[in-house]
């Protein structure tokens, strides 16, 4: 099947602007995708955190409908957009069943813990401890979402998935040095957090 791969980006949860870059950086690169999801479809790109949700949405009976296909979270297809070709799926890129999700879920790790290096394609609740730092990044992605440039779409992911690893901590941040090694916080969106926490 992945002799003529085929991407399927599954809309749901994703900004309608925000999907139709999607679309149009994997087209100057000359990435396939398909508009709507077949049996062609090798590749389903989504924002949920379980396949099990991923096939409720395509209409599918169990994500078990979906072992020929490679379900993979939102990384992978900016990891192809940065390479300009479609890159080996990974282990970090595969969403999982929701059983193995369940867990994860479940123990939320405290701000002194070590953050997984994908916490931001954990779920993300609306609710959360940190607004004030998460409001501000907020606003700086979609700034970077109206803008067509290339630089601003991976500036507008970088910011996103900041504000999603601030979203998942147990309790509100106090300090930068509780997240200076976390991947997904880089060092434009640490200045943000640190006016923040300073004002």
């Amino acid at each position: 099947m992945d002799d003529n791969p085929i991407i399927y980006i599954l809309e749901a949860r994703i900004q309608r602007q925000r999907l139709k870059d999607m679309q149009n950086s994997a087209r100057k690169r000359q990435i396939p995708i398909a508009e709507q999801y077949s049996s062609s479809v090798t590749h389903i790109v989504t924002e949920f955190d379980n396949a099990d949700a991923v096939a409720r949405k395509l209409g599918l009976e169990s994500a078990r409908c979906l072992n020929q296909r490679q379900v993979v979270k939102l990384q992978w297809f900016a990891d192809c957009i940065r390479a300009g070709c479609l890159v080996p799926v990974d282990e970090h890129h595969k969403v999982r069943s929701g059983e193995n999700n369940q867990s994860v879920r479940e123990v939320a790790p405290p701000v002194s813990a070590r953050i997984p290096d994908y916490a931001c394609q954990r779920h993300t609740p609306l609710r959360h401890h940190n607004n004030k730092f998460t409001d501000a990044l907020e606003i700086l992605e979609k700034y970077a979402d109206l803008r067509y440039d290339d630089q601003d779409y991976s500036r507008a992911l970088a910011f996103r998935r900041a504000s999603c690893v601030l979203k998942s901590l147990s309790r509100p941040l106090s300090r930068l040095s509780e997240i200076q090694n976390v991947t997904h916080i880089g060092s434009h969106s640490q200045k943000v957090i640190l006016v923040r926490l300073v004002y």
